[in-house]
């Protein structure tokens, strides 16, 4: 099953549309590879010059690519593995929302209903007396 964009890659480069795109696959795939080979050789050297920061600097490197999407905060403020969570997450959803007055706010608002005499006839009859 081929695709609009394989047939006008085969109209344009002549011969059987899928060949080409597999061949355009291949070469990417090919050319990513190399740059992960080159990268990781340029990691392999800095970390035999100096193995201690250069774990760090990746292990930091990584929980930033982890947490970027996070909106939780956590500090560890003595350095003893104690963590302070910070709810800004919750703060910043709060500052978003528009704010109400509490005149207006209707959740705030307890209706009561209106208090009438136990012993007449529209009394509430779960009081005690007269049924």
């Amino acid at each position: 099953m081929t695709n609009g964009n394989e047939n006008a890659v085969g109209c344009l480069l002549g011969g059987d549309p899928r060949l080409h795109v597999a061949q355009a696959y291949r070469a990417q795939k090919v050319a990513d590879a190399e740059g992960e080979a080159e990268r990781f050789t340029k990691l392999l050297a800095e970390y035999e010059r100096n193995p201690g920061v250069t774990r760090e600097r990746l292990y930091i490197e990584t929980i930033e690519t982890v947490l970027a999407s996070s909106r939780k905060v956590l500090l560890d403020t003595d350095g003893k593995g104690s963590l302070i969570y910070l709810p800004l997450d919750k703060l910043t959803e709060q500052a978003r929302r528009p704010q109400r007055s509490d005149a207006n706010d209707s959740s705030l608002t307890i209706e009561r209903p209106a208090v009438s005499n136990a012993g007449s006839p529209t009394g509430d009859r779960r009081s005690r007396g007269t049924r």
